[in-house]
């Protein structure tokens, strides 16, 4: 029997992301969560936008970076305290959204399950609980949980091997680092990911605002 072609994609854990991130997720097989390298202080990890009052703001989670600066190991600050302080924000923001009610109950859901100590952990339970709200079926890994070499081609390769996929989708941005006659070395389809942003209706926008977190989308879809 002809092995199946299997597509891999691999992203650190965000904040509520945006729509384009949960759509790599949706065209792979498998998708790592990539939580064992270093914290960006100024990245997605811990921030994202939503509209308030017809106007793009950021929400931040604020956090706690041990002497590690690794993502895995970064700690909400007053995690119960600050997660219903963005939890009321967001309410607050939607509640005339056509999709309040069942959205609010799912973010509820996930902000408040359990009590949630390490970012990373609470990004990874978000995006999967949006991915299963949204009947997405990929098969979740983390980093951490596997044996990581420091060459950033070389351990997405060997991802790549472990999970026996021989195909990895990227984003644009890493065609500036990723080695591709590396891939095709190691018999590995290098695909780029293609995006078109997906217009809806923003409440109290007068012109449309891209690449907000995936609760904007979610409350107007």
């Amino acid at each position: 029997m002809k092995n199946v072609n299997k597509i891999l994609s691999i992203i650190q854990p965000s904040f509520f992301p945006y729509h384009g991130h949960f759509d790599i997720i949706s065209k792979s097989d498998k998708f790592i969560f990539y939580d064992h390298v270093q914290y960006d202080k100024h990245g997605w990890r811990n921030r994202n936008r939503i509209v308030i009052n017809g106007n793009m703001k950021w929400i931040t989670v604020p956090v706690n970076i041990d002497k590690t600066k690794i993502i895995k190991n970064v700690v909400i600050f007053r995690p119960e305290h600050s997660l219903r302080k963005i939890f009321k924000t967001v309410k607050q923001a939607y509640s005339k959204a056509k999709n309040f009610k069942i959205i609010t109950n799912l973010i509820e859901e996930i902000f408040f399950e359990k009590n949630w100590l390490y970012i990373s952990d609470f990004n990874i339970n978000a995006t999967k609980k949006i991915c299963k709200f949204l009947n997405i079926k990929t098969e979740f890994y983390k980093s951490s949980d596997f044996v990581n070499t420091k060459d950033k081609n070389i351990n997405i390769v060997k991802l790549c091997q472990k999970l026996n996929c021989t195909s990895y989708l990227s984003g644009q941005l890493a065609k500036n680092y990723l080695d591709v006659k590396l891939f095709k070395e190691n018999s590995i389809d290098l695909r780029w990911h293609e995006y078109e942003p997906i217009i809806y209706n923003q409440i109290n926008v007068k012109n449309f605002l891209p690449r907000l977190s995936i609760i904007d989308y979610l409350y107007n879809k």
